[in-house]
């Protein structure tokens, strides 16, 4: 009976462990390290987890506004968060409920981005997303 108990305690303890890890995988990207710069002719900036780099934006403004709600379960969260990298460049990323988060680039929408891309935007305004050229989708009917 003592060996049940210690292994049912034992099991226990596995299943909380696990789920745990899948929870945390949920979790909306951490925040605690954003940032958003503009310096020597470079923007730089880390918002939910994603890493972007601007050449030669226009002007020295830099900063972020984020708004609606951040659910502890990153597929709930519906929020929106506005970086600006100079006068010329204001990227958009949005999360809704049961999507992925779009990213968009002076109003054109530049296709999805999740935790841990690196996204390049060069002197032309041309996007790199971790090295492959991304086109703004088509808004045609």
């Amino acid at each position: 009976m003592k060996h049940l108990l210690i292994f049912a305690t034992f099991c226990t303890l596995i299943i909380a462990f696990v789920g745990c890890r899948e929870n945390k995988k949920n979790a909306f990207p951490p925040m605690d390290g954003d940032f958003v710069k503009n310096s020597a002719g470079k923007g730089t900036a880390q918002v939910w987890g994603i890493n972007f780099d601007v050449a030669d934006p226009v002007g020295v403004s830099a900063g972020s506004h984020i708004e609606g709600t951040i659910s502890s379960d990153f597929d709930q969260s519906d929020v929106w968060n506005e970086i600006t990298l100079g006068d010329d460049v204001k990227i958009r990323l949005e999360k809704v409920p049961g999507n992925t988060i779009t990213f968009k680039l002076n109003g054109k929408v530049l296709g999805t981005i999740e935790v841990g891309d690196i996204v390049v935007i060069d002197k032309k305004r041309n996007v790199m997303v971790n090295g492959t050229i991304r086109q703004p989708e088509s808004t045609a009917p």
